[in-house]
């Protein structure tokens, strides 16, 4: 998607400004935002899912432009590139809407409700620098009279936002939004080991429900060096069977998508489970090993071994979910007294 055709000539007002506060106490929301050591992933999580939305919002979808995950490491031979030394940088970029004016003020504001019909609970750029202590973001948008501008400022919690320009563009060039989510603090240090098969199976399991909708028009990339994973083709790869079901449970309704999956060692779809999600994303994986016997193995049928999974979701689930993705509230029936 672009405002014009054509190609970029020359630039015109441009504009600089040092360094912004967000609305709100940037310190103290970071003080008293807690993110478990386990839950490294989340601030990748969020930028997924705000490019989800973006890309959504443009309502232009093409093949050759997913959204890509791309991973900057380090090497103590940078020439044979043998031993790796860690990942310094996660890009994510995007082909949606981009960092409007409005979608900027609604960055600057801590806790906003711009996302919330989404499932945006305006904390996740808190969760960015819970895990990074650095983000430098990039956007082409359409700007003032459908003009292409281009945005760009970086963000820590010293800063705040700073290091901020804005330029209009006298010729057209794609939107594109980028994120770079930049030296990991130390806290979260298994982060930087994670390897692409890793991270693809994780974003996947995450976004599972999201993907496995027939309607889903979104895919995503993985890039580490020479590898490429496209979590589209993986999802494909590792489906043997796919159900979809409605059903109503205590006048609450439920969407169900019942999977049989290959079993593969290096994905987390790899035991039984149901998997309970909000606003497209899990938030709940019970994995009924434990629970019911029998299932401690591989199925099987027809002569091929499977994993089975089923995706639930509700509205209800939606209302319930808080902004580390757990729920916060009894059920339906414990919440009628019954």
């Amino acid at each position: 998607m672009s405002c014009k055709k054509g190609n970029i000539m020359s630039h015109k007002k441009h504009k600089n400004e040092p360094q912004m506060k967000l609305t709100g106490d940037l310190y103290n929301r970071l003080e008293n935002t807690d993110l478990p050591k386990a839950k490294y992933l989340l601030p990748i999580y969020e930028a997924i899912s705000n490019s989800i939305h973006s890309t959504e919002e443009a309502g232009v979808y093409k093949e050759d432009k997913p959204i890509t995950i791309e991973i900057t490491r380090t090497y103590k031979n940078t020439f044979a590139k043998d031993t790796k030394d860690g990942i310094t940088k996660f890009t994510i970029t995007d082909y949606g809407v981009g960092f409007t004016d409005d979608n900027f003020n609604a960055f600057r504001t801590l806790d906003t409700a711009n996302k919330r019909d989404k499932g945006g609970k305006g904390i996740g750029r808190i969760y960015w620098l819970k895990v990074f202590n650095n983000v430098e973001i990039q956007s082409i948008y359409c700007g003032a009279d459908n003009k292409p501008s281009k945005r760009s400022f970086k963000f820590n919690a010293s800063k705040d936002i700073y290091d901020i320009k804005k330029e209009e563009l006298l010729c057209d060039k794609p939107l594109y939004t980028q994120i770079s989510l930049c030296d990991i603090y130390n806290a979260y240090s298994d982060l930087k080991n994670i390897t692409a098969e890793s991270l693809a199976n994780s974003i996947l399991e995450h976004f599972f429900y999201y993907f496995a909708q027939p309607d889903n028009k979104i895919n995503i990339k993985i890039i580490d060096d020479q590898k490429e994973i496209i979590l589209g083709l993986l999802l494909k790869e590792i489906t043997l069977e796919k159900t979809l079901e409605k059903t109503t449970f205590e006048n609450t309704n439920y969407n169900l998508i019942h999977f049989k999956l290959h079993k593969e060692e290096e994905t987390k779809q790899n035991k039984h489970g149901i998997c309970l999600c909000a606003h497209n994303r899990l938030v709940k994986n019970q994995i009924l090993d434990k629970q019911i016997s029998g299932l401690q193995t591989p199925l099987e049928e027809a002569g091929k071994d499977f994993i089975y999974r089923c995706y639930v979701y509700s509205e209800y689930f939606d209302k319930q979910v808080n902004s580390c993705l757990l729920y916060t509230s009894p059920s339906p029936r414990d919440q009628r007294g019954s």
